[in-house]
C-alpha cells in the first residue's frame, strides 16, 4: 500500500480519491506514523460485515425473550431483573411533588402607576 503524509493528502485529495476508486488502499501517516487507510466505500461488505455480527459479544449471549422487553410492567418482575433499588428509582414522586411551581404575580413599574 502506498503512503502519503497528512499534507500530500490534502493537497491531492482528489487524485487520491480517483486512484481509491479504482480499487487501490492508501495509507496517510502523520510524520512517520501511519494514522490512516483511504479505502472504497463498499455497501455490500459493510452489510455482510453486519450481517455475520462482528461485534465483540456475537454470539456470546442469547438474545433476549421478548417479554423481558414487553412483559414487565409489574415491580416484581422488574425487581427480579434489575433489584430492589431500580424499582425505588422508578416509583412516581407524590403529587404534590410533580406539580409545576407557582410563579410569583409580576409587578406594576411605579411609572406606569
Amino acid at each position: 500500500m502506498p503512503t502519503v503524509t497528512v499534507h500530500e493528502a490534502k493537497t491531492n485529495l482528489s487524485e487520491l480519491l480517483r486512484r481509491v476508486e479504482a480499487g487501490e488502499e492508501i495509507v496517510i501517516a502523520r510524520g512517520d506514523k501511519p494514522v490512516a487507510v483511504l479505502k472504497s466505500y463498499d455497501r455490500e461488505e459493510i452489510a455482510r460485515k453486519r450481517a455475520a455480527g462482528r461485534g465483540c459479544l456475537a454470539g456470546k449471549y442469547p438474545p433476549a425473550p421478548d417479554e423481558v422487553w414487553f412483559g414487565m410492567s409489574d415491580d416484581k418482575s422488574l425487581a427480579e431483573l434489575f433489584g430492589e433499588d431500580f424499582v425505588d428509582m422508578m416509583t412516581p414522586l407524590p403529587e404534590a411533588a410533580t406539580e409545576p411551581p407557582q410563579t410569583p404575580p409580576k409587578r406594576k413599574h411605579k411609572a406606569a402607576e
